[in-house]
């Protein structure tokens, strides 16, 4: 069985997850969850690859919100990024939102080149 990959969070995702716990209780339950399955080398399903970030492979991928009990479409959005380097594989988590907070791809971006750079 292969070694679990190591799955970081940016350290603004702190400030992601205060906001949506006060709408959505399970909010960490479900980032968790997805944690736990990239960890494992298992895809996530309904996984993009975004591409407007130069040789930076990130991700958006969907997570379900069991708060709402509606499925993935009205879940949340995570963000990620392969880490490929000597001795440390894996992700690290840059953004997680709902999609109704951040409702352009816009606005997704534009927050993504402000955590990409700090």
């Amino acid at each position: 069985m292969p070694d679990e990959l190591q799955v970081r969070r940016h350290p603004r995702l702190a400030r992601d997850l205060k906001q949506l716990g006060k709408r959505f209780p399970s909010v960490e339950r479900d980032l968790v969850y997805a944690e736990r399955l990239l960890a494992a080398g298992q895809s996530l399903p309904q996984t993009d690859a975004l591409q407007e970030f130069g040789e930076r492979r990130l991700f958006k991928t969907r997570v379900v919100n069991t708060s709402i009990q509606r499925g993935k479409s009205a879940g949340y959005r995570l963000v990620y990024e392969i880490v490929v380097e000597e001795d440390d594989d894996g992700f690290l988590l840059l953004l997680l939102y709902d999609h109704k907070t951040l409702g352009t791809e816009e606005e997704v971006r534009k927050e993504l080149r402000t955590r990409l750079e700090s």
